[in-house]
């Protein structure tokens, strides 16, 4: 069964989230439920992103910290 992420309304997205959410989309596409090969790779694909993601939120606060530090902004 798929399931799509959804924003709330009058939900505000920065920058950096509308970044990751379009990688996410891009990279895993939609969530993914059952059994089967196809769902494994999925999963596995899913969690291998999750890591990445967690690397690329660290690269870019240290960028921002750094940009910040230099006066300049994004």
């Amino acid at each position: 069964m798929f399931k799509a992420r959804s924003v709330e309304k009058g939900e505000t997205i920065t920058k950096e989230q509308k970044f990751l959410n379009t990688l996410r989309d891009i990279f895993i596409g939609v969530k993914v439920e059952g059994t089967g090969g196809f769902i494994n790779l999925m999963k596995i694909k899913s969690k291998y992103y999750e890591k990445i993601e967690k690397l690329l939120k660290e690269d870019m606060d240290k960028a921002s910290k750094i940009s910040y530090i230099q006066g300049r902004t994004f």
